[in-house]
């Protein structure tokens, strides 16, 4: 296994969502040095940022491309599909995104030392996948693309004085549908933390 990754962002103060200006690409490759009928898996990856319309907001736009060549089932994807989407198999796939996040409100609101609410956030997105090993004419449908969009509300906590912010949040997502995914609007919790 084998990775190379670099990175050129612009410093950003601790409001900002994302840098304000800079880009990051990646890639990876393995294989099964002793097995040769275990397939390879490589991985390529874009990410670029922008400045927003405001103080503190911004753009982010990813593109990322996954190939699996041989009998490469075995790998976990490293690639993942257009948000809102589950139980897709596939083996090569092509992921555009595009965020655009703004903070809307800093209430600096807490409950004793439980629980402090820093910003609160939202955000828009777009992601469109397409599977390139499929031909459109051979495709669910037609097509060998599928995308969605949605809103993200969150906001960062600390809980019980802890110095790593915590995310949590709502997202709505508007799924075209594809496969196992019915066209229609999801919602899903969100939580993760920043260390």
């Amino acid at each position: 296994s084998y990775a190379f990754q670099y990175s050129a962002l612009r410093k950003r103060p601790s409001q900002n969502i994302f840098p304000q200006w800079g880009y990051s690409l990646v890639a990876s490759y393995a294989a099964s040095p002793f097995n040769a009928e275990a397939g390879e898996i490589l991985m390529t990856g874009f990410t670029g940022y922008v400045p927003g319309l405001f103080r503190h907001d911004g753009f982010r736009v990813m593109a990322q491309y996954q190939d699996k060549m041989g009998d490469a089932g075995f790998y976990s994807n490293r690639v993942g599909p257009a948000r809102g989407y589950s139980g897709m198999v596939y083996d090569d796939l092509l992921t555009l995104r595009a965020d655009y996040k703004v903070p809307v409100v800093y209430p600096d609101w807490n409950i004793s030392s439980l629980i402090y609410m820093k910003r609160i956030v939202v955000g828009l997105f777009f992601d469109c996948s397409i599977l390139t090993d499929v031909k459109p004419q051979k495709a669910y449908h037609g097509t060998n693309s599928y995308w969605s969009s949605g809103i993200d509300l969150t906001t960062d906590v600390h809980f019980l004085r802890s110095k790593f912010p915590f995310e949590i949040g709502l997202r709505s997502t508007y799924v075209d549908g594809y496969l196992k995914n019915q066209r229609g609007v999801y919602f899903q919790f969100l939580w993760g933390v920043s260390i």
